[in-house]
Parts: C-alpha cells; structure tokens; sequence
C-alpha cells in the first residue's frame, strides 16, 4: 500500500472554492460583513472586514502575569536558552520545554520549581531536541523529540512511563487523539530525492494518523508545505535555505478538528480527525502585496555577506510576489482561531499582530501582544509563551487576556 498515494495530493479546497463561486448565496441576518456559504456539504465563510466594533476588542497586557525568570534565585531552573513550549499542568502549574538544556522544567502556580526530568543523550529520559509538550489523557505528558523521532511520556507525577517511536515518519507538528493515537504533520522534503530540482520549491507536506505504538495508519490530508530555495552549484545540489519571505503550512488539532493552512492567503480549512473538510474560511482579496523596500533590504543583507553561498542564495532567489497571509496558527481553548501578522526581520521590534476569528469562521479583528512573543497556547483570559529581551534572553511568561465581549465568544 501506498503511503501517500498520489491522488491525495490533490485537495479538495480548489473544487469547493470553484462550487462556491457558483452557488449563491447571500449575506446571514446579523452577520454584517460575512457571507456563509454551503456547497456540497462544506461550509464556506467569507468576511469582507473585521466584526468588533469600538469597544468590542480584544486586549493583551504586555504587562505579565507571571514571568518564570523572576519567579526564583537558582539560575538552573530560572535562566533559559531555547524555550520551545509551555502548558498548563492540570493542578494550575506549568510545564516547560527548555531544548537548549535538554530537559522539561515543573513549577507551580506562582512559578516556583517543583521538579526537572530529562537531560541530552539517547536513553530513555534523554533528548536531543524538545520541540512540542502534549496534554495526554490521565493527566500524563508527552514530551516529543522530532529529532529522535519519539515521545517521553511522564505520568502527573513526572515519572518516566514508556516512550512511542515513530520510525516511519519525520513529524513537524504532532497532536494526540482521543483513541491513544495521533495526527502528524509529516516534512516530505528531502535533499536526497533523485529528482529534486533548483530554485524555489514547494512540496506537499502529508498529515497522517498513527497507532498509539507511532505506527502509520492512513493519511488524512495534506498540507501545502513549506517554501525553501534549492541551491545548485556547478550541476550540484549544494544545500537549501528558507526565503526570506517563506510561506508555510501550518496545523492544529482541537476538539475533534483538524485546522490546516497554507499562508499563501488569508483562509485557513477546518476538517475533521478523518481529513473531510467541513469549512473553509476565508477573506477574500486581502493585501498581501510585498513593499519594495523589503525586498531591497533583503538583497542587500545577502550582497554584504562574505558568504558565497549567501550570495548564490541571493542569485538563485526569486523575488517573492507576496507575502504569507500568516507565520503561526493557534487555535484557543475556546475554538477562536488565530492567525499571526507576517513580520519581516527588520520588524522584529514591532508587536505582534494576531487576526482573531471565532468558532464558526467570522473574522472578529486584532489583538496587538508584545513585540518577539512567541504563542505557545492561549486559554480563556490568559496566554502562554516565551519573549526574547533586547539582550535575546528567553523570558517564559503568562500574559492576561481580556475578551472585550465575553458573551459573543464561545461555546
């Protein structure tokens, strides 16, 4: 059997945006500025302009709640280098991915250490690269390595209690379900693929179901991948490297739905855990155009690098046409889906830009966060992540969210 038959590559999203476009319909009571569509059973939303209105937004305050490198003195449990993910325990504390240590950091409600487990190597209990935690059933969590290719799983007591393999496949993005199994975002992309081509590519990147033991079971969906240039010198595959403006496919798995994007506009699929699509959501004809300026700037970071393969990257580059409609895709404990602004690297400063759209599609607005916060999960009034300072310290914090108009949102 075919892991990835070839006829899976093709979605279904372009033949229900073609149905769309020929079914009529018309603008629902009440909802302003957005059209909900049905076309063979899948639901497309479109919004023409954000729902809130004065008083009706949604705030951050970059002020945070809680900030785990004030929260202690010991420098080994306080002081972080590459913090990769935070969850929320079920007894109200947090868990912490710290990569560059190796190892998963515990602390309490008021962030003080409770525990460590974890250290570099290849036995069990070791890592070599922490990318994601999972909340596992029984309150146990999962630890995933992508490099290794496992999951550490540790019961509510951080005890070490087994680990799942997944051989067959290198994940990107990995999500439990509740049957003990789990979906996959699979990186497809190979330098040592016989017919691999120069210059910019894109290929397709599958999302597959495996077995509780990692094993893989079917493929759902698939994803539009990620962008990354090819470099060929002298007829020779000399490496890769990511475009400056790379577009991305993104993914989420929340509640029994699988949420896809391919950042090449502003819309994103909703599916379920089987890969049917049930709602496609969308703003039509947003601006994506590319100000010249970054692309100037682009070129003249690559010209001043004394490099060469920078300045064959520079060569062999095509000027991107736009840019990704987003860089990350959340989706809250409420099922409000957010979508980040792209920033350039010269906008790294700026705050972050997140367009909110809530459970059924409609595009609410923009909540601003703090400028080089990463998201790493956003609750009801409160939202998980680490800010790099202007000295490029990670600080893991909790920042408060304030919904402007709680009884419009959720479930």
């Amino acid at each position: 059997m075919t892991l990835f038959p070839k006829d899976l590559l093709q979605s279904p999203v372009l033949a229900a945006v073609l149905l769309a476009a020929a079914t009529c319909g018309g603008e629902a009571p009440g909802q302003g500025s957005v059209t909900v569509r049905d076309s063979a059973g899948i639901t497309i939303v479109e919004s023409r302009a954000p729902r809130w209105g004065q008083g009706e937004e949604w705030r951050v305050d970059p002020e945070p709640l809680l900030d785990l490198t004030t929260t202690g003195s010991s420098p080994e449990h306080h002081e972080f280098e590459w913090v990769t993910d935070l969850v929320t325990t079920p007894d109200g504390g947090l868990a912490l991915a710290e990569s560059g240590w190796k190892e998963v950091r515990f602390y309490d409600a008021r962030g003080h250490h409770v525990r460590t487990v974890g250290r570099e190597g290849e036995g069990p209990g070791e890592f070599d690269r922490i990318n994601d935690l999972l909340e596992l059933a029984g309150d146990s969590l999962g630890a995933e390595d992508n490099w290794m290719r496992r999951l550490t799983i540790y019961d509510a007591q951080g005890e070490l209690g087994r680990i799942v393999s997944f051989l067959d496949v290198d994940t990107r993005d990995l999500f439990p379900l509740p049957d003990g199994g789990f979906l996959a975002h699979v990186a497809a992309f190979s330098l040592m693929d016989e017919e691999i081509e120069g210059g910019l590519q894109r290929q397709p990147s599958p999302i597959v179901r495996l077995d509780a033991l990692g094993e893989v079971r079917d493929t759902v969906a698939v994803g539009a991948g990620f962008e990354h240039v090819v470099i060929v010198v002298d007829g020779e595959v000399a490496g890769d490297a990511g475009p400056l403006f790379r577009k991305s496919d993104h993914m989420e798995v929340r509640d029994g739905k699988l949420y896809v994007g391919a950042a090449d506009s502003l819309s994103y699929e909703m599916r379920d855990t089987d890969g049917r699509l049930l709602r496609l959501v969308r703003v039509p004809g947003f601006d994506l155009s590319v100000p010249p300026e970054m692309i100037e700037a682009r070129r003249e970071r690559l010209r001043a690098s004394r490099n060469p393969i920078f300045r064959e990257i520079d060569r062999q580059t095509p000027d991107p046409t736009s840019l990704p409609a987003y860089s990350d895709l959340v989706v809250d404990e409420l099922g409000n889906v957010w979508l980040e602004a792209f920033l350039s690297l010269e906008q790294q400063d700026e705050p972050r830009r997140w367009r909110v759209f809530d459970p059924e599609g409609a595009w609410l607005g923009e909540v601003l966060l703090p400028p080089r916060f990463t998201v790493f999960g956003i609750g009801r009034h409160r939202i998980l992540g680490a800010r790099r300072d202007e000295l490029d310290v990670a600080h893991p914090q909790v920042l408060a969210l304030e919904r402007g108009v709680e009884g419009r949102v959720g479930r």
